[in-house]
This record gives C-alpha cells, sequence and structure tokens, in this order.
C-alpha cells in the first residue's frame, strides 16, 4: 500500500482525489488550505465564527462513495450558499472543535482517504507585490487576478502552524501531489505554515506537481514552488489542454460576478498520476 498525500484547495483537490480515488493499492491523505475567506466560506466564517470549510467540503465531496451526498455537499442553495458548508459549520459547533466536527463527517459520509486541515490556527493571508503593496485576505488577492510573477511573497498575520496530523502523513507519504490552483492561495498557504519544510524534509516522498491548465509561467511555477517546498519536484504534470474538462460556472455567496473556470478532467489527471505511481 503506498500512502499518498494530496496539498492544495478545494477545487484542484478535488479535481485530483475525484480520480485518484479509484487508483488500487493507495492510502489517500488530503491536507487542505484553512486560509479562505471569501464567498459562502467566508460569509460563514465571519458570521458564526467557524473555521473556513469550503475546501474540507470538497474533498469530502470528491472522497465520498455515495453520489446522493457528493450531490449533497456540492449542492448550492437559492443565496447561493453550499448546503454542505453550514453541514460543517454546524458539527463544529456541536463537536467544540472543527477538526472533530470534521472527524464526524468523514464517518458519516465513509470517505475513501482523510481529510486534514494545514493548520487549526487561525490563517489570514498577506501578499506583497513587487513594489511593496500589501494585499489582506485571500479574497482580496484573488480579486487581483495576478500572475505567480506578479506577487513577491505569501504570509500569515501572526503564527500559523502545521496540524500535527499533517505533519505526521507528510513525513510518512510516498507520494506527494500538489493539487492544480491558485498558487497563492490555494498552494502556498499550505507550505508557509510553520514546521511545514522541516516535515517535508524528514520524508521520502516523491513529490508531483500539477500545474493549472493553459499557464503560461511554468518555469517561475516550478522554480518557486520548489523554493516553498525546501524540496526538489519529481515530476511535473503540464497544464495540457489534452487534460482538460468541459468548463463550469461558478457563482457562490458574495460573489459579484459568475465565473467560468476551465477544470482539470479527474479521469484523465488520475491515469497521468496512477502511471507515475505505478512506476
Amino acid at each position: 500500500m503506498k500512502n499518498v498525500v494530496t496539498i492544495g484547495g478545494g477545487t484542484g483537490s478535488y479535481r485530483v482525489l475525484r480520480g485518484i480515488k479509484n487508483i488500487s493499492g493507495i492510502s489517500i491523505s488530503a491536507i487542505v488550505s484553512m486560509a479562505d475567506d471569501g464567498g459562502s466560506t467566508g460569509i460563514l466564517r465571519k458570521e458564526l465564527g467557524v473555521h473556513p470549510m469550503g475546501d474540507a467540503r470538497q474533498c469530502l465531496a470528491a472522497l465520498t462513495p455515495s453520489k446522493d451526498l457528493h450531490d449533497f455537499l456540492k449542492y448550492r442553495r437559492p443565496d447561493g450558499h453550499a448546503a454542505g458548508n453550514f453541514f460543517l459549520a454546524d458539527l463544529e459547533k456541536s463537536a467544540g472543535s472543527f477538526e472533530k466536527g470534521l472527524d464526524i463527517a468523514m464517518k458519516v459520509l465513509d470517505v475513501k482517504g482523510k481529510i486534514i486541515p494545514s493548520t487549526l490556527d487561525n490563517a489570514e493571508l498577506i501578499a506583497i507585490l513587487p513594489k511593496g503593496e500589501k494585499v489582506e485576505g485571500e479574497s482580496n488577492i484573488i480579486s487581483m487576478n495576478l500572475k505567480i510573477s506578479d506577487i513577491e511573497r505569501v504570509f500569515y498575520k501572526g503564527a500559523v502552524k502545521l496540524n500535527p496530523r499533517a505533519a505526521l502523513v507528510i513525513k510518512e507519504a510516498d507520494y506527494t501531489i500538489i493539487s492544480p490552483g491558485a498558487f497563492y492561495t490555494s498552494i502556498v498557504p499550505n507550505l508557509i505554515t510553520e514546521g511545514f519544510k522541516e516535515a517535508l524534509a524528514k520524508s521520502k516522498t516523491k513529490i508531483i506537481a500539477v500545474e493549472n491548465l493553459e499557464s503560461e509561467e511554468t518555469d517561475i511555477y516550478v522554480d518557486r514552488l520548489t523554493k516553498y517546498l525546501g524540496k526538489t519536484i519529481d515530476n511535473v504534470i503540464p497544464g495540457n489542454l489534452s487534460l482538460k474538462s468541459e468548463e463550469t460556472i461558478v457563482k457562490e455567496a458574495g460573489d459579484t460576478l459568475a465565473r467560468s473556470i476551465a477544470r482539470h478532467d479527474s479521469k484523465k489527471l488520475a491515469e497521468v498520476i496512477g502511471k507515475i505511481i505505478k512506476k
């Protein structure tokens, strides 16, 4: 049995997990970002005082074997909120912590794998642009639609430590998959938690990086990702259009516009990843 860890945000990790859960002989752990403060998740985070649940919800949907429960978690209410976000928010309140609530959700949904928050601390993201301009908040950074090269660095406001559970699965991983997604708001938030580099340094894991579709910054992506990881990337899956699925229209609570977004085809992506793992 090979231990496979995915790292990323909700949408990219969803696409990866939806496919690789069908690969035989692997154990899956999905480490998810906790920096989300926009859309439905951001509203509930502020109004209910809960942890950001959107990325974890996407991973739960990807890994549950039940189509009905998958559809429930992905269902958008008329007000734009995801029904699954309220499900996780209520579990956090009743269980006393986000991690305990997520554990209950995994049991109820009978997921094939584990979903692990990258941190249990309050994660507020800050970006610094090349001219020194500061942008605070994950949703504000996203709204600027910046390229990888347009941001100098990102960091957290205050101490944000790696979840011990995440550290454990990283150290024991045979393969670590960096999911596609917004580089500085979905991927890097996991990598800059205190203790991440140290945990990865102790692992013998092989790293597979999945680039965004139609990326024009491959060299910059690989260079900066390598620096954040502190470890060599073993395989890069380029943003090949042959891996593209149909475009989807997305509009969440708090969004002013609907967004048309190109996504990876989960089955095609899993075929490529499976070949790497099975070598």
